[in-house]
């Protein structure tokens, strides 16, 4: 009790209650910022698992493409213009996507390991 009185008497009961409240807020906002670090680096997983998962998409666009052409060239030998046209059209409709994806899988991995 007494050392209560000296410090009530160094620095006030009204003081004591500030640095009480302070303290409390420091160990609000640890709490907070720790789940939203853990939060976060969850989300930052599943990011990249998503981008790892689209970039493996291009593989298989690229392998569309390759077939495409193929059946275009066989198609042309063949003298049928509008299955070489088909081909064709569905080849460049997965170039576009093995582009495109690509590019987004680089975006989000690139911005998930920047956080």
């Amino acid at each position: 009790m007494n050392t209560l009185k000296t410090i009530y008497d160094k620095i006030g009961k009204t003081e004591l209650a500030k640095h009480e409240i302070n303290l409390s807020l420091v160990d609000d906002i640890t709490k907070l910022l720790d789940s939203t670090n853990a939060k976060r680096k969850q989300i930052s997983a599943q990011g990249l698992k998503i981008s790892e998962e689209l970039l493996a998409l291009t593989v298989d666009y690229n392998k569309i493409l390759s077939i495409a052409i193929n059946g275009a060239n066989k198609a042309k030998d063949l003298g049928i213009a509008d299955a070489e046209k088909l081909f064709r059209t569905r080849g460049a409709e997965a170039k576009d996507y093995s582009t495109m994806v690509g590019k987004v899988s680089n975006v989000i991995s690139n911005s998930i390991r920047s956080i």
